[in-house]
């Protein structure tokens, strides 16, 4: 057979995901994936953060579309306020995207992964009490979504997030985003029923899953004792 029809196996690194993967992983946690506008409104922009100098579209193709996105946030609050509008009742939303920052040596362009979940916890059913979804179950799923890396959370202060709502995420120790509740003042200015909790994280971070570790058996047996002691009243 002549050498250039002759198939080869591609390499698969056992240790890395492909953002496929990743996608497939949040739908098995009950997480829908949208796919919104890389444009944005500069009124949307500077509603969401004061601060943020979006990089304004020469020739945009709609007024509600003249800066290109800062972070994830703008798509996934639209996403949940037509949804909160039509009285659905629970959210869960994630996207895998670009977002566009100035940066020294000209554009930043890095591939972000980003999240929201509001409403109850859990779909509505007879068997457990209905209850708001709060940032420990969103860090619970980030958590499953890691293993067997660690993520943890640190306090800390986010423009966007409620003041005391608010962690610095770390996988391994290394700072990758954030995870919170969102901000009053920009939920007022939604006009969202109630705050959503949010997160948004490097994508490369969470495509390194690592490999499991072999360990070696104890070569002592288990050992189990009763102990009944008896004791003066006194």
């Amino acid at each position: 057979v002549p050498a250039k029809h002759v198939q080869r196996m591609l390499p698969s690194p056992e240790a890395q995901r492909t953002s496929f993967a990743l996608r497939r992983a949040f739908a098995a946690r009950d997480w829908q994936e949208v796919i919104t506008f890389g444009f944005v409104s500069s009124e949307t922009e500077r509603a969401i953060d004061p601060d943020a100098a979006p990089i304004r579209v020469l020739n945009p193709i709609a007024a509600q579309h003249d800066v290109m996105r800062t972070s994830l946030l703008p798509g996934l609050i639209g996403t949940l306020a037509s949804n909160a509008s039509r009285r659905e009742a629970r959210v869960r939303v994630v996207e895998v995207g670009r977002v566009f920052r100035r940066g020294s040596e000209g554009i930043d362009q890095p591939l972000r992964v980003g999240g929201l979940a509001w409403g109850s916890a859990l779909p509505e059913q007879w068997g457990v009490k209905p209850r708001a979804v709060d940032l420990f179950d969103v860090k619970g799923d980030l958590e499953g979504l890691v293993t067997p890396r660690t993520l943890t959370t640190v306090r800390a202060e986010h423009a966007l997030l409620h003041p005391g709502r608010a962690a610095s995420v770390l996988v391994d120790g290394s700072p990758v985003g954030w995870l919170g509740e969102l901000h009053p003042r920009i939920v007022k200015e939604f006009e969202l029923p109630r705050a959503p909790v949010l997160f948004e994280l490097d994508l490369a971070s969470l495509l390194t899953i690592g490999l499991p570790t072999a360990r070696a058996v104890s070569r002592l047996p288990v050992v189990r004792r009763d102990l009944a002691v008896v004791v003066a009243d006194a």
